[in-house]
Order: C-alpha cells, then sequence, then structure tokens
C-alpha cells in the first residue's frame, strides 16, 4: 500500500492514531504500569508493534505513553476509564470492523502467542475472524494458544467494560518477547492477517 501520513492526537497520558481502515491496534502496557502500589514492567516493543502496524495497515491506534500510576485493564480510575471510553468513541464514531490488543508474555511457556477471546465472546460471534488470525500465526510461530493465559471475570479488564458498549470482535494477542523483538517480520505478518480479515485482498 502506498504512504500516507496519519493524524496523531495526545490526550493526557495517551497517543491516539487516526487513519482510515476499520481496525484498531491498542497498546495499554506500552509503559509501566502500577497495580496495588507495586509498579509492573512494560510490555517490551508493543508501542513500537502498535506504531508500526497502523503505518503499514493504515487502522486505527492507541498507546498508553506515560504511566501516571494507572493500568486501564486494572483499574477504573479516571486516567483508566478514559482510555476505555476512546476506544469506544474511536469504535462508535468511525465504524471499527476489528480491535487488536497487544500484549506480551514471557518466553518460558509453551507458545509463542495466546489469543485471547474470552472464550470467544468477545469475538460476536465472528469466528472467522479468529480462525484466520490462528491459522496465519499457527503457520508462522508454530505453538499458538488459545484463552490458555486470561481469566476475564474482572469488570475492570478493558475489554470487558468495552464489550458492554459496543459489538465489536475483538483479541487479545499475548506475545512472546522474541516475537516482539522481531518487530518488522511479525509487523508484516500482522499487517497481512488484518488485510485478510477484512478481505482487502
Amino acid at each position: 500500500m502506498r504512504e500516507k501520513k496519519s493524524d496523531i492526537i495526545y490526550k493526557n497520558n495517551r497517543e491516539i492514531i487516526l487513519w482510515t481502515i476499520p481496525v484498531i491496534f491498542s497498546a495499554p502496557h506500552a509503559v509501566p504500569q502500577t497495580r496495588e502500589w507495586e509498579r509492573k514492567p512494560c510490555d517490551e516493543f508493543t508501542w513500537e508493534i502498535v506504531r508500526q502496524l497502523c503505518k503499514k495497515t493504515w487502522a486505527y491506534g492507541i498507546i498508553r505513553i506515560e504511566n501516571c500510576e494507572d493500568d486501564p485493564n486494572f483499574y477504573n480510575d479516571w486516567l483508566s476509564l478514559e482510555f476505555k471510553e476512546e476506544i469506544i468513541n474511536l469504535i462508535k464514531n468511525n465504524w471499527i470492523k476489528y480491535w487488536v490488543d497487544i500484549h506480551g508474555c514471557k518466553d518460558n511457556l509453551w507458545f509463542s502467542v495466546d489469543i485471547w477471546t474470552n472464550y470467544w465472546e468477545n469475538l460476536n460471534q465472528d469466528l472467522e475472524f479468529l480462525i484466520n488470525v490462528q491459522k496465519k500465526l499457527s503457520n508462522n510461530f508454530g505453538r499458538v494458544a488459545v484463552d490458555e493465559l486470561f481469566d476475564a471475570g474482572k469488570p475492570e479488564i478493558v475489554s470487558t467494560y468495552i464489550s458492554k458498549h459496543v459489538n465489536c470482535p475483538y483479541i487479545q494477542l499475548e506475545l512472546c518477547r522474541a516475537l516482539r523483538e522481531n518487530t518488522e517480520y511479525l509487523v508484516k505478518l500482522l499487517s497481512h492477517t488484518v488485510w485478510d480479515s477484512l478481505h482487502l485482498f
């Protein structure tokens, strides 16, 4: 696809990337987060992964760029709520078809990627999206799990909160460090997966 410039907006501790393709990539843990007064490390490289994905696919993006003692995936403080509401507004105002949340996981697990869907509930019955992503990742990275890591019981979790307000197929990708470090190849693969899902090819 040809080069194009995006609009980038900065609000409080987040960067919002505005393009044209009806997909959102997010990175809520691109910087460290604070949970119960304990600072947890960031999911390294997720900031750059989302930026590059948005540039390559023309998708929308939202990245948390500063730790203000918040965590959108754990709290409902005003900053965490603003992050969630920003995604809701992007989905509603731009006819977003898919939302992909980029996270990091450890390397010493049996899989390289975990595709978290809240046991299919967040897919909004779009199983084709999951199958397409799982197939693409499995063919290139081998060990791919589905709903292995994450427990979505808490109402504060981003996807749980947002799913009450909009119906948009959502997946959370938990990527091992080795994959995140190989940013260029990962971005190329995920870009083609998005285009395939949108039937752009």
